[in-house]
């Protein structure tokens, strides 16, 4: 499964670690917690696949890859049902 965004967004990163998504045409910004940043880099350094993004992360974050597999699971439906993203 491999995610992708819908619209061009700007990515930026605040000094908590928060990351801030901004799609500039239309000009709807979302903000979501520090553990998010780790998922979209992983996602974008991963070219949009769940699978590898979430196993990296289960590595990185040294934890159970089924439960980085949900919760990255969770965050990319969230994206999609804010019109960021869909699933190819």
């Amino acid at each position: 499964m491999r995610v992708r965004l819908e619209h061009p967004v700007n990515a930026e990163v605040d000094a908590e670690g928060r990351l801030s998504l901004t799609m500039p045409g239309a000009g709807a910004s979302f903000l979501f917690e520090a553990e998010h940043t780790g998922m979209w880099i992983a996602l974008r350094r991963h070219d949009g696949r769940v699978d590898e993004a979430s196993a990296a992360l289960a590595r990185r974050w040294n934890t159970d890859p089924h439960v980085v597999r949900e919760d990255l699971g969770r965050w990319v439906s969230h994206l999609c049902a804010l019109g960021l993203a869909h699933l190819d």
